[in-house]
């Protein structure tokens, strides 16, 4: 028996677990046909035509999307509840990913981008708000990584989805919306009962920043260097001589790391003080991206190998990043939490790939690694400065759990 995400039985393990199942199950369907749209969309582009400008519009305006998304959706689930909205905003998902065949006009297919950007926010807040106001410090890691675990395999499973049909159809986009459709099945009808609503719709990023500083600094720099990989990797690739077979397996090998690592890294993260955990994987991300920013292209195996080391450490922080700021927040803040590191993860997405862009101009193709490990570096630095200073969120005192005003 659940009551407010705590067993009253005699099995409080798991409880936790079953009060996020079916928001998992969700997970599994809206991030497969997200990641078949984030594919299909700069292909059927490329198809038809698109300019080099309009294709990297379609990149940022979706981050943009997720910028003002993350500023309005607190506002929406406040009002309407959990459940309500993540049905609004995947309605919203749907209605732009039937609508991107209808039209090939290149305005037309940035603004729908956006518009899937404004909507993520939304169901990334409702997600990870959901997730978080049901965990505990003791077991807010294994959560957190349980929900990362079924997105990246949701991951992997939308790219395999590519191949089912001819980009130049409908198909593929049908298949994209079903899924969404699909995901609003299991959430709709779950027995849990929703966290508890915030005292407030507001981001307030400067009571985040007092909170849990190493999480805000950790958000815009994941936001960045993860933004210049998955925007970058394929000029990178490129520059370095991989064909398509190698880059796609270089990426895999990145995906199947992050999976493989994510459940171990939430278990380590609850039994310690995950600040330590951050500053290990930082340093293990920098030495891994000084290594192709020296050699570039390794040889046989070396280029799956490191990318399936990035994975592990890289790709896996913001879960370890999002578990810490909400130990330092007030109970029922996990919305808040949410939906400002989604915000500020949005801004440094949006910078992120600009910058490495304009060094690999400048530097060379392997400049994309060394932006991702001076940004690495600064959040290790944080990550050290905050551990030196200020004691683990265990030992916080009620004054450090203020809500926002």
């Amino acid at each position: 028996m659940i009551n407010d995400g705590k067993a009253i039985n005699d099995k409080p393990a798991r409880a936790p677990y079953a009060s996020i199942a079916t928001i998992l199950m969700s997970v599994l369907a809206l991030i497969s046909g997200n990641a078949l749209l984030n594919t299909l969309v700069p292909l059927r582009g490329k198809m038809e035509g698109f300019s080099s400008l309009s294709l990297g519009l379609l990149g940022s305006m979706f981050f943009a999307g997720m910028l003002a998304g993350s500023l309005l959706s607190p506002l929406f689930i406040r009002y309407i509840g959990h459940v309500k909205a993540y049905s609004v905003f995947t309605a919203l998902a749907i209605i732009a990913a039937v609508a991107f065949p209808l039209t090939n006009d290149p305005v037309a297919w940035i603004t729908l981008r956006a518009l899937i950007g404004f909507a993520f926010a939304g169901l990334y807040s409702v997600i990870e708000g959901w997730v978080q106001g049901k965990a505990e410090n003791e077991n807010r890691g294994r959560l957190a990584a349980a929900y990362q675990f079924c997105h990246f395999l949701a991951v992997a499973a939308g790219q395999s989805l590519l191949l089912q049909a001819d980009i130049a159809t409908f198909a593929l986009f049908a298949i994209a919306a079903i899924l969404f459709a699909v995901s609003i099945l299991p959430f709709s009808m779950t027995q849990a009962e929703a966290p508890a609503m915030p005292q407030t719709a507001r981001l307030d990023i400067p009571w985040l920043v007092r909170s849990a500083p190493v999480s805000v600094v950790a958000a815009v720099g994941i936001g960045a260097a993860n933004g210049a990989f998955w925007s970058m990797s394929p000029v990178f690739a490129s520059a370095v001589g991989l064909n398509t077979s190698q880059l796609a397996a270089f990426l895999t090998a990145t995906i199947v790391g992050s999976a493989v690592a994510i459940l171990p890294l939430g278990r380590i993260s609850d039994k310690m003080d995950r600040r330590i955990v951050m500053a290990v994987m930082m340093l293990v991300a920098g030495c891994v991206e000084m290594v192709l920013t020296v050699f570039g292209r390794l040889p046989g195996w070396g280029m799956n190998l490191v990318g399936f080391m990035l994975g592990t450490v890289v790709m896996t922080l913001y879960s370890v990043a999002s578990a810490h700021a909400n130990d330092r927040a007030g109970e029922g803040q996990s919305l808040i939490v949410g939906s400002s590191l989604l915000f500020l993860y949005s801004l440094g997405a949006i910078i992120g790939p600009t910058v490495a862009a304009y060094l690999m101009d400048r530097l060379g193709p392997q400049a994309l690694f060394l932006f991702m490990a001076v940004v690495h570096a600064i959040i290790l630095g944080a990550t050290i400065l905050r551990i030196r200073t200020r004691g683990p969120a265990s030992e916080r005192t009620s004054a450090e759990a203020n809500l926002p005003k």
